[in-house]
């Protein structure tokens, strides 16, 4: 009922603790909210391959996908690199 009025619901800080794949799976997600963890690493090629293996399966899935943490233009050329559109 609630999607039929328009309520999108988003899993937060998705990368970091109890999160896993199979809430994506199991929860009525619409949007998926990469933790700020994700984007502190300090391998900008590491970050890269991270980052578009988890936009690539939310991307498959349907979902839409927002980078939490971006803080400096080099995170946000490596997420907009990996495919994400919102940070």
């Amino acid at each position: 009922r609630l999607h039929a009025i328009g309520v999108r619901v988003a899993l937060d800080d998705f990368g970091a603790g109890y999160n896993s794949l199979t809430y994506l799976h199991a929860l009525p997600v619409h949007m998926v909210k990469l933790d700020r963890g994700l984007a502190v690493g300090a391998d900008p090629v590491h970050d890269l391959a991270l980052y578009r293996s988890v936009i690539g399966l939310c991307d498959e899935l349907g979902f839409s996908v927002i980078a939490e943490g971006i803080e400096s233009m080099a995170q946000l050329d490596i997420v907009r690199a990996a495919g994400c559109h919102l940070a």
